[in-house]
Protein backbone atom coordinates (compact mmCIF):
# COMPACT_ATOMS: atom_id res chain seq x y z
CA UNK A 1 0.00 0.00 0.00
CA UNK A 2 2.83 2.40 0.81
CA UNK A 3 4.29 1.74 -2.64
CA UNK A 4 1.17 3.03 -4.41
CA UNK A 5 0.49 6.67 -5.22
CA UNK A 6 -3.29 6.14 -5.07
CA UNK A 7 -5.46 3.53 -3.35
CA UNK A 8 -9.21 3.11 -2.99
CA UNK A 9 -11.02 4.11 0.18
CA UNK A 10 -12.20 0.49 0.45
CA UNK A 11 -8.61 -0.82 0.53
CA UNK A 12 -7.79 1.75 3.18
CA UNK A 13 -10.84 0.82 5.28
CA UNK A 14 -9.92 -2.90 5.12
CA UNK A 15 -6.45 -2.11 6.45
CA UNK A 16 -7.92 -0.07 9.32
CA UNK A 17 -10.26 -2.95 10.18
CA UNK A 18 -7.33 -5.34 10.50
CA UNK A 19 -5.41 -2.90 12.71
CA UNK A 20 -8.40 -2.37 14.99
CA UNK A 21 -8.79 -6.16 15.30
CA UNK A 22 -5.16 -6.38 16.45
CA UNK A 23 -5.73 -3.88 19.28
CA UNK A 24 -6.10 -6.59 21.96
CA UNK A 25 -2.50 -7.63 21.44
CA UNK A 26 -0.88 -4.27 20.67
CA UNK A 27 -0.43 -1.92 23.63
CA UNK A 28 -0.51 1.41 21.80
CA UNK A 29 -2.63 0.36 18.81
CA UNK A 30 -5.22 3.20 18.94
CA UNK A 31 -2.47 5.83 18.79
CA UNK A 32 -1.58 4.58 15.34
CA UNK A 33 -4.96 3.87 13.78
CA UNK A 34 -7.06 6.84 14.98
CA UNK A 35 -5.26 9.11 12.50
CA UNK A 36 -6.09 6.63 9.72
CA UNK A 37 -9.77 6.67 10.73
CA UNK A 38 -9.83 10.47 10.56
CA UNK A 39 -8.46 10.43 6.99
CA UNK A 40 -10.88 7.66 5.97
CA UNK A 41 -13.85 9.70 7.30
CA UNK A 42 -12.62 12.76 5.42
CA UNK A 43 -12.21 10.87 2.14
CA UNK A 44 -15.70 9.37 2.42
CA UNK A 45 -17.15 12.80 3.17
CA UNK A 46 -15.66 14.53 0.13
CA UNK A 47 -16.50 11.54 -2.09
CA UNK A 48 -20.09 11.25 -0.80
CA UNK A 49 -19.62 7.81 0.74
CA UNK A 50 -18.09 6.19 -2.35
CA UNK A 51 -15.68 3.46 -1.15
CA UNK A 52 -14.37 2.96 -4.70
CA UNK A 53 -13.05 6.52 -4.97
CA UNK A 54 -9.30 7.07 -5.15
CA UNK A 55 -7.31 8.66 -2.35
CA UNK A 56 -3.71 9.52 -1.50
CA UNK A 57 -2.20 8.70 1.89
CA UNK A 58 -1.29 11.71 4.01
CA UNK A 59 2.15 11.95 5.61
CA UNK A 60 0.60 11.29 9.05
CA UNK A 61 -1.12 8.17 7.75
CA UNK A 62 2.09 6.91 6.15
CA UNK A 63 3.95 7.46 9.45
CA UNK A 64 1.30 5.43 11.30
CA UNK A 65 1.45 2.55 8.82
CA UNK A 66 5.25 2.53 9.05
CA UNK A 67 4.96 2.28 12.84
CA UNK A 68 2.81 -0.84 12.47
CA UNK A 69 5.28 -2.42 10.05
CA UNK A 70 8.20 -1.82 12.42
CA UNK A 71 6.51 -2.63 15.73
CA UNK A 72 3.87 -5.29 15.08
CA UNK A 73 6.33 -8.24 15.33
CA UNK A 74 7.38 -7.13 18.85
CA UNK A 75 4.03 -5.93 20.19
CA UNK A 76 2.28 -7.12 23.34
CA UNK A 77 -0.36 -5.97 25.80
CA UNK A 78 -0.34 -6.82 29.53
CA UNK A 79 -3.46 -8.42 31.00
CA UNK A 80 -3.15 -6.34 34.16
CA UNK A 81 -1.08 -3.27 35.09
CA UNK A 82 0.78 -2.67 38.33
CA UNK A 83 -0.68 -0.59 41.15
CA UNK A 84 -0.49 3.19 40.61
CA UNK A 85 2.69 4.96 41.69
CA UNK A 86 1.24 8.46 41.52
CA UNK A 87 -2.16 10.17 41.61
CA UNK A 88 -2.68 13.56 39.95
CA UNK A 89 -5.77 15.78 39.87
CA UNK A 90 -5.95 18.26 36.99
CA UNK A 91 -8.36 20.99 35.91
CA UNK A 92 -8.68 23.87 33.49
CA UNK A 93 -10.74 27.04 33.32
CA UNK A 94 -10.86 29.70 30.62
CA UNK A 95 -8.40 31.68 32.77
CA UNK A 96 -5.72 29.11 33.43
CA UNK A 97 -4.85 25.60 34.53
CA UNK A 98 -3.97 23.87 37.76
CA UNK A 99 -2.96 20.46 39.05
CA UNK A 100 -2.34 18.77 42.38
CA UNK A 101 0.01 15.81 42.81
CA UNK A 102 -1.91 13.96 45.53
CA UNK A 103 0.87 11.45 46.17
CA UNK A 104 3.61 14.02 46.79
CA UNK A 105 1.46 16.99 47.85
CA UNK A 106 2.74 19.25 45.07
CA UNK A 107 0.89 21.99 43.18
CA UNK A 108 1.32 23.72 39.85
CA UNK A 109 -0.68 26.34 38.00
CA UNK A 110 -0.48 28.84 35.17
CA UNK A 111 -2.41 31.28 33.02
CA UNK A 112 -3.48 30.61 29.44
CA UNK A 113 -2.12 32.97 26.79
CA UNK A 114 -4.44 35.12 24.70
CA UNK A 115 -4.23 32.57 21.84
CA UNK A 116 -4.83 29.61 24.16
CA UNK A 117 -7.96 31.21 25.60
CA UNK A 118 -9.51 31.01 22.14
CA UNK A 119 -9.39 27.20 22.29
CA UNK A 120 -12.34 24.99 23.28
CA UNK A 121 -12.47 23.94 26.94
CA UNK A 122 -12.05 20.26 25.92
CA UNK A 123 -8.70 21.12 24.33
CA UNK A 124 -7.64 23.16 27.36
CA UNK A 125 -8.53 20.30 29.73
CA UNK A 126 -6.31 17.94 27.72
CA UNK A 127 -3.51 20.46 27.61
CA UNK A 128 -3.78 21.10 31.36
CA UNK A 129 -3.39 17.36 31.94
CA UNK A 130 -0.33 17.30 29.69
CA UNK A 131 1.25 20.25 31.52
CA UNK A 132 0.60 18.51 34.84
CA UNK A 133 2.33 15.33 33.63
CA UNK A 134 5.30 17.28 32.31
CA UNK A 135 5.63 19.16 35.58
CA UNK A 136 5.29 16.24 37.98
CA UNK A 137 6.62 13.32 35.88
CA UNK A 138 9.38 14.84 33.73
CA UNK A 139 12.04 12.67 35.35
CA UNK A 140 9.85 9.64 36.03
CA UNK A 141 10.31 6.29 34.31
CA UNK A 142 8.17 3.17 34.33
CA UNK A 143 5.42 4.67 36.52
CA UNK A 144 1.72 3.93 36.51
CA UNK A 145 0.00 7.31 36.87
CA UNK A 146 -3.66 7.77 37.78
CA UNK A 147 -5.01 11.01 36.36
CA UNK A 148 -8.28 12.49 37.66
CA UNK A 149 -10.19 14.97 35.46
CA UNK A 150 -13.69 16.43 35.58
CA UNK A 151 -14.09 16.65 31.77
CA UNK A 152 -15.54 13.50 30.19
CA UNK A 153 -14.33 14.34 26.67
CA UNK A 154 -10.72 14.70 27.80
CA UNK A 155 -11.03 11.42 29.72
CA UNK A 156 -12.39 9.64 26.66
CA UNK A 157 -9.59 10.89 24.39
CA UNK A 158 -6.90 9.82 26.84
CA UNK A 159 -8.34 6.43 27.71
CA UNK A 160 -9.03 5.60 24.07
CA UNK A 161 -5.70 7.14 22.95
CA UNK A 162 -7.40 9.53 20.55
CA UNK A 163 -10.64 10.13 18.73
CA UNK A 164 -12.25 11.47 15.55
CA UNK A 165 -11.65 15.22 16.18
CA UNK A 166 -8.28 16.14 14.66
CA UNK A 167 -7.07 18.76 17.18
CA UNK A 168 -7.96 16.64 20.22
CA UNK A 169 -6.60 13.48 18.60
CA UNK A 170 -3.23 15.15 17.90
CA UNK A 171 -2.94 16.44 21.46
CA UNK A 172 -3.94 13.08 22.97
CA UNK A 173 -1.39 11.36 20.74
CA UNK A 174 1.28 13.86 21.79
CA UNK A 175 0.54 13.10 25.45
CA UNK A 176 0.76 9.35 24.95
CA UNK A 177 3.96 9.55 22.88
CA UNK A 178 5.51 11.60 25.70
CA UNK A 179 4.45 8.87 28.14
CA UNK A 180 5.70 6.08 25.84
CA UNK A 181 9.16 7.63 25.82
CA UNK A 182 9.24 7.34 29.64
CA UNK A 183 7.35 4.01 29.80
CA UNK A 184 4.61 5.74 31.80
CA UNK A 185 1.15 4.16 31.74
CA UNK A 186 -1.89 6.40 32.23
CA UNK A 187 -5.18 5.45 33.82
CA UNK A 188 -7.64 8.32 33.58
CA UNK A 189 -10.71 8.62 35.81
CA UNK A 190 -13.59 11.02 36.32
CA UNK A 191 -13.72 13.19 39.43
CA UNK A 192 -16.74 15.38 40.18
CA UNK A 193 -16.00 19.09 39.89
CA UNK A 194 -17.07 19.71 43.48
CA UNK A 195 -14.48 17.14 44.64
CA UNK A 196 -11.70 18.45 42.41
CA UNK A 197 -11.27 21.35 44.81
CA UNK A 198 -7.50 21.89 44.79
CA UNK A 199 -6.93 21.72 41.03
CA UNK A 200 -10.04 23.80 40.33
CA UNK A 201 -8.88 26.59 42.66
CA UNK A 202 -5.40 26.57 41.13
CA UNK A 203 -6.84 26.85 37.61
CA UNK A 204 -8.81 29.96 38.50
CA UNK A 205 -6.22 31.97 40.38
CA UNK A 206 -4.88 35.04 38.62
CA UNK A 207 -1.18 35.87 38.61
CA UNK A 208 -0.01 39.42 39.19
CA UNK A 209 0.09 41.02 35.74
CA UNK A 210 2.82 43.40 36.94
CA UNK A 211 5.24 40.46 36.99
CA UNK A 212 4.83 39.85 33.26
CA UNK A 213 6.27 43.02 31.69
CA UNK A 214 8.96 42.48 29.08
CA UNK A 215 11.33 44.63 27.03
CA UNK A 216 10.11 44.81 23.42
CA UNK A 217 12.08 42.94 20.76
CA UNK A 218 13.93 45.80 19.07
CA UNK A 219 15.18 47.30 22.36
CA UNK A 220 16.21 43.89 23.69
CA UNK A 221 18.18 43.31 20.47
CA UNK A 222 20.01 46.62 21.01
CA UNK A 223 20.79 45.65 24.62
CA UNK A 224 22.27 42.35 23.45
CA UNK A 225 24.30 44.19 20.80
CA UNK A 226 25.84 46.33 23.56
CA UNK A 227 26.24 43.71 26.29
CA UNK A 228 25.40 40.27 24.94
CA UNK A 229 25.08 37.51 24.32
CA UNK A 230 23.67 36.50 27.70
CA UNK A 231 23.05 32.81 28.32
CA UNK A 232 20.11 32.82 30.76
CA UNK A 233 17.11 34.99 31.70
CA UNK A 234 16.89 34.75 35.49
CA UNK A 235 13.50 36.38 36.14
CA UNK A 236 10.96 35.29 33.55
CA UNK A 237 7.92 33.17 32.76
CA UNK A 238 6.70 31.26 29.73
CA UNK A 239 5.01 34.50 28.59
CA UNK A 240 7.86 37.02 28.82
CA UNK A 241 11.13 35.10 28.60
CA UNK A 242 13.75 36.77 26.40
CA UNK A 243 16.20 33.86 26.19
CA UNK A 244 15.47 30.20 25.52
CA UNK A 245 17.06 29.25 28.83
CA UNK A 246 15.08 30.99 31.55
CA UNK A 247 14.24 30.67 35.24
CA UNK A 248 10.63 31.09 36.36
CA UNK A 249 9.19 32.33 39.64
CA UNK A 250 6.76 29.37 39.84
CA UNK A 251 6.25 25.90 38.34
CA UNK A 252 6.80 26.07 34.59
CA UNK A 253 7.46 23.04 32.41
CA UNK A 254 9.43 25.07 29.87
CA UNK A 255 11.72 26.71 32.43
CA UNK A 256 15.32 25.67 33.00
CA UNK A 257 14.76 26.05 36.77
CA UNK A 258 12.41 27.58 39.32
CA UNK A 259 13.49 30.40 41.67
CA UNK A 260 16.55 32.30 40.42
CA UNK A 261 17.92 32.65 43.94
CA UNK A 262 18.35 28.87 44.15
CA UNK A 263 21.04 28.92 41.43
CA UNK A 264 24.70 29.92 41.58
CA UNK A 265 24.85 32.98 39.33
CA UNK A 266 28.62 32.80 38.87
CA UNK A 267 27.96 29.88 36.48
CA UNK A 268 26.16 32.18 34.02
CA UNK A 269 26.29 35.51 32.25
CA UNK A 270 22.71 36.44 33.06
CA UNK A 271 20.11 38.87 31.77
CA UNK A 272 18.19 40.16 34.80
CA UNK A 273 14.96 42.18 34.71
CA UNK A 274 13.62 41.49 38.20
CA UNK A 275 10.70 42.83 40.23
CA UNK A 276 12.01 46.09 41.66
CA UNK A 277 11.27 44.90 45.20
CA UNK A 278 14.08 42.31 44.97
CA UNK A 279 16.79 44.51 43.46
CA UNK A 280 18.65 44.76 46.79
CA UNK A 281 18.73 40.96 47.04
CA UNK A 282 19.81 40.69 43.39
CA UNK A 283 22.79 43.00 43.89
CA UNK A 284 23.74 41.27 47.13
CA UNK A 285 23.79 37.87 45.38
CA UNK A 286 25.90 39.28 42.52
CA UNK A 287 28.44 40.51 45.08
CA UNK A 288 28.49 37.32 47.15
CA UNK A 289 28.85 35.01 44.17
CA UNK A 290 31.16 37.32 42.18
CA UNK A 291 28.80 37.06 39.22
CA UNK A 292 28.60 39.26 36.14
CA UNK A 293 25.20 40.15 34.70
CA UNK A 294 23.19 42.64 32.66
CA UNK A 295 20.58 44.27 34.90
CA UNK A 296 17.54 46.34 33.93
CA UNK A 297 16.66 48.73 36.77
CA UNK A 298 14.76 52.00 37.24
CA UNK A 299 16.76 55.18 37.76
CA UNK A 300 15.59 55.55 41.34
CA UNK A 301 18.62 57.38 42.67
CA UNK A 302 17.23 57.78 46.19
CA UNK A 303 16.71 54.07 46.73
CA UNK A 304 19.29 52.39 49.02
CA UNK A 305 20.22 49.81 46.38
CA UNK A 306 21.04 52.42 43.71
CA UNK A 307 24.52 53.51 44.95
CA UNK A 308 25.35 49.83 45.47
CA UNK A 309 24.59 49.15 41.83
CA UNK A 310 26.71 52.10 40.68
CA UNK A 311 29.68 50.62 42.55
CA UNK A 312 29.24 47.36 40.61
CA UNK A 313 29.03 48.91 37.13
CA UNK A 314 31.75 47.53 34.83
CA UNK A 315 30.76 48.87 31.41
CA UNK A 316 29.15 51.95 29.90
CA UNK A 317 25.49 52.03 31.14
CA UNK A 318 22.57 53.30 29.05
CA UNK A 319 19.22 54.99 29.57
CA UNK A 320 16.37 53.17 27.84
CA UNK A 321 13.58 55.00 25.97
CA UNK A 322 10.38 55.90 27.81
CA UNK A 323 8.71 52.86 29.35
CA UNK A 324 5.42 53.26 27.49
CA UNK A 325 7.44 52.65 24.31
CA UNK A 326 9.53 49.69 25.47
CA UNK A 327 7.57 47.73 28.10
CA UNK A 328 4.82 45.40 26.98
CA UNK A 329 2.62 42.84 28.70
CA UNK A 330 2.76 39.77 26.41
CA UNK A 331 -0.56 38.41 27.70
CA UNK A 332 -2.52 41.57 26.89
CA UNK A 333 -0.24 43.26 24.29
CA UNK A 334 -0.65 46.47 26.30
CA UNK A 335 2.17 48.95 26.77
CA UNK A 336 3.16 50.24 30.20
CA UNK A 337 1.32 53.42 31.21
CA UNK A 338 3.85 55.03 33.59
CA UNK A 339 5.13 58.22 32.00
CA UNK A 340 7.76 59.44 34.46
CA UNK A 341 9.69 56.27 35.20
CA UNK A 342 12.89 55.68 33.23
CA UNK A 343 14.86 52.47 33.09
CA UNK A 344 18.58 51.96 32.70
CA UNK A 345 20.60 48.95 31.59
CA UNK A 346 23.73 48.20 33.59
CA UNK A 347 26.45 45.60 33.21
CA UNK A 348 27.47 44.84 36.80
CA UNK A 349 30.02 42.52 38.35
CA UNK A 350 30.87 41.22 41.79
CA UNK A 351 34.51 40.80 40.72
CA UNK A 352 36.61 43.67 42.06
CA UNK A 353 39.17 43.57 39.27
CA UNK A 354 36.48 43.85 36.57
CA UNK A 355 34.53 46.77 38.03
CA UNK A 356 37.63 48.67 39.18
CA UNK A 357 39.26 48.39 35.76
CA UNK A 358 36.26 50.12 34.20
CA UNK A 359 35.77 52.74 36.90
CA UNK A 360 39.40 53.85 36.66
CA UNK A 361 38.61 55.03 33.14
CA UNK A 362 35.84 57.37 34.40
CA UNK A 363 36.43 61.11 34.90
CA UNK A 364 36.90 62.36 38.46
CA UNK A 365 34.00 64.32 39.93
CA UNK A 366 34.71 67.79 41.32
CA UNK A 367 31.41 67.84 43.20
CA UNK A 368 31.63 67.45 46.97
CA UNK A 369 29.17 65.35 48.92
CA UNK A 370 26.11 67.29 49.99
CA UNK A 371 26.71 70.15 47.55
CA UNK A 372 23.60 69.37 45.50
CA UNK A 373 20.32 67.87 46.68
CA UNK A 374 18.17 65.69 44.45
CA UNK A 375 14.85 67.37 43.75
CA UNK A 376 13.02 64.07 43.24
CA UNK A 377 13.56 60.36 42.93
CA UNK A 378 14.18 60.40 39.19
CA UNK A 379 16.41 63.41 38.80
CA UNK A 380 16.76 65.25 35.48
CA UNK A 381 17.57 63.55 32.20
CA UNK A 382 18.86 65.73 29.39
CA UNK A 383 19.40 64.97 25.70
CA UNK A 384 22.94 63.89 26.55
CA UNK A 385 21.79 61.62 29.37
CA UNK A 386 22.49 62.05 33.06
CA UNK A 387 25.37 61.74 35.53
CA UNK A 388 25.83 59.88 38.80
CA UNK A 389 28.82 59.72 41.10
CA UNK A 390 30.41 56.67 42.70
CA UNK A 391 33.72 56.71 44.57
CA UNK A 392 34.35 60.25 43.27
CA UNK A 393 34.01 59.07 39.68
CA UNK A 394 31.40 60.36 37.22
CA UNK A 395 29.22 57.76 35.54
CA UNK A 396 27.46 59.15 32.48
CA UNK A 397 24.34 57.26 31.43
CA UNK A 398 23.79 57.94 27.74
CA UNK A 399 20.71 57.16 25.68
CA UNK A 400 20.59 53.75 24.03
Amino acid sequence: MLGKVFITVREFAKLIGKLVAAEHGVLYAPLFYKTLEIQKDFELKINKGNFESKMKLSKESRDCINWWILNLPYSFKPIVFKSPDRKIESDSSMIGYGAHDVTNNLDMSGIWSKEERQKHINYLELKAAFLALRQFCENSHGEHVQLFLDNTTAIKYLNKMGGRKTSLNRLAKQIWLWCMHRKIWLSVFFIKGKLNIKADALSRQKLNADMEWMIVDNIFAQIMDKFGPCDIDLFASKYNYRLDKYVSFGPDVKAFAVNAFSLNWSDYYAYIFPPFSVLSAVLQKICLERATAVVIAPLFSTQPWFPVMLKLVCKQPYILPKVQNILQNPKTSQNHQLKNMRLGVFMVSGKNCVKEAFQKTLPISSLDHGEKVHKNNMGHISKSGCFFVTKKRLINLIHL
